[in-house]
């Protein structure tokens, strides 16, 4: 459901913690990340704005019962079981927010660029390419 909660990160905000990471002498894990959870149904809004959608957007709901957000897991023998149900297909849960603060002390990094500016990015990129 659009109801979850992300963190998003622009790839190139993450390209600039690994080489911050790669001039460091920081150990151990660090997650990269906006250090903001985004409900999906905010993100497909900017998304709509910023590809010029001036539309409604409605959410369907997903198929009745157990099977609501499934996905399929492929038989060891070839043969495709169907849906199996979990409660989030990604299996994170209902909000996923990483912790920045150790990127930030140990790599001097935030992140730049905001989810609009990076959709609007993606977007245009796409476009060009049409």
């Amino acid at each position: 459901g659009l109801g979850v909660q992300r963190d998003f990160v622009d790839v190139r905000d993450v390209a600039r913690a690994v080489h911050a990471a790669s001039l460091s002498a920081a150990q151990g894990v660090i997650n990269i990340g906006s250090g903001r959870a985004v409900r999906l149904r905010d993100a497909a809004g900017v998304l709509a704005r910023v590809a010029g959608y001036g539309g409604a957007l409605h959410e369907l709901d997903g198929p009745p019962g157990p099977l609501r957000g499934a996905i399929g897991h492929p038989r060891t023998d070839g043969e495709h079981t169907g849906p199996v149900a979990y409660p989030y297909p990604d299996g994170c849960g209902s909000w996923q927010q990483a912790d920045v603060r150790c990127a930030r002390d140990r790599l001097g990094w935030r992140p730049r660029i905001n989810l609009e500016e990076s959709l609007a990015d993606i977007w245009m990129e796409a476009a060009c390419r049409i």
